[in-house]
C-alpha cells in the first residue's frame, strides 16, 4: 500500500475518533452527562463500524474502483455528520430521553 493511502486511512480513523468525542459532548447536553449516554455513543459508534465492515466487505469485492468507493462513502459520512451536528443542538429540551436516544442513534448510524 502506498504511504499516501495509508496516511489517508490513518486520517480517516483520527477524524472518526474526533467525531466520537464531539458526539459524546453534544449528547451529554441533550441526554445529560451520564455513563449511559457515553456508553450509548461508544456502542453506536462500534455498531456503525461493524455494519460498515459488513456492508463495505460485500461491496468492495464488486467495486471496480474500491478506493473511489471508499472516498465517496467517507464524503457521505462527513455530510451526514455535519447535518447531525446542526440538528442535535436544536433538539435540546424537546424530546424525552427514549426519543432522544432513538433520534441520536438514527443520526449516528
Amino acid at each position: 500500500m502506498p504511504p499516501s493511502i495509508a496516511l489517508l486511512f490513518f486520517a480517516s480513523g483520527a477524524v472518526a475518533v474526533g467525531f466520537e468525542a464531539l458526539w459524546a459532548a453534544e449528547l451529554a447536553r441533550l441526554l445529560g452527562g451520564t455513563t449511559s449516554s457515553t456508553a450509548f455513543v461508544v456502542g453506536t459508534f462500534m455498531a456503525g463500524m461493524g455494519l460498515g465492515y459488513l456492508w463495505g466487505g460485500r461491496f468492495s469485492t464488486s467495486a471496480r474502483r474500491p478506493l473511489l468507493a471508499y472516498g465517496l462513502a467517507e464524503i457521505g459520512l462527513a455530510a451526514s455528520a455535519l447535518f447531525a451536528v446542526r440538528v442535535v443542538p436544536s433538539l435540546e429540551g424537546q424530546l424525552s430521553a427514549p426519543a432522544a436516544y432513538a433520534v441520536s442513534a438514527a443520526l449516528l448510524a
